[in-house]
């Protein structure tokens, strides 16, 4: 009885299938969410590039109108077409939305002149407020609009998108947790003219307020 043991005890067969057989669901997680990383990093990088393009697309114009449409570069939803083609591969039109917005300062403190978002399926509001009222800016930003200039704005361009890890397995888990939604603000002043007021175009949709 006690050889049998000793044999058992010294018999390696199968030990290198039963260690692969524990190691690899192991390697799998680790490589899973070392992809999905890349992946949430990527989105981010994305969304904050987007932000930054908008913004300063915006601020170079010396008249916005605020149309819905793509057909000018005047129009403001030109620049929301745009920001949907920079973000790519991300599919801003279901998974997101951009912001514009202008901020003027007339003494009283900076103001939200007017503010606008893109026609796509998500609504997640506005960072800096609502139309109409003060804007919340944060103490870093450095182009806040100067009240002793006249027509001085700033522009904000805020890009959201709802990051959705495991998109791979979601057709047979739609349920699964971990959604979140990555938001990106830019600032930018105004280069060439004041665009603190968006007038509208005879015949063409305005794009949505805030």
């Amino acid at each position: 009885m006690g050889g049998l043991i000793r044999r058992l005890r010294g018999d390696r067969r199968g030990v290198a299938a039963l260690e692969a057989a524990l190691i690899f669901p192991i390697a799998v997680i680790i490589l899973v969410g070392f992809t999905e990383m890349y992946f949430y990093m990527r989105a981010v990088n994305i969304v904050e590039r987007t932000s930054v393009t908008v913004a300063d697309l915006l601020a170079r114009r010396q008249t916005l109108l605020d149309c819905a449409q793509t057909t000018d570069s005047a129009y403001l939803g030109t620049y929301f077409h745009i920001g949907e083609i920079v973000a790519q591969p991300l599919v801003m039109a279901t998974n997101g939305q951009i912001v514009a917005a202008a901020v003027i300062d007339t003494g009283a403190g900076p103001t939200i002149a007017w503010q606008r978002r893109s026609p796509f399926s998500v609504d997640t509001g506005s960072p800096i407020g609502t139309d109409g009222a003060a804007a919340k800016l944060p103490v870093t930003t450095v182009a806040v609009p100067n009240p002793a200039l006249n027509g001085d704005t700033l522009i904000v361009a805020s890009v959201a998108y709802r990051f959705r890890p495991f998109e791979g397995v979601r057709v047979l888990l739609p349920s699964l947790p971990g959604e979140v939604m990555i938001v990106r603000t830019a600032y930018a002043r105004a280069r060439f003219g004041a665009l603190g007021a968006l007038p509208g175009q005879p015949g063409c949709t305005a794009s949505p307020s805030l």
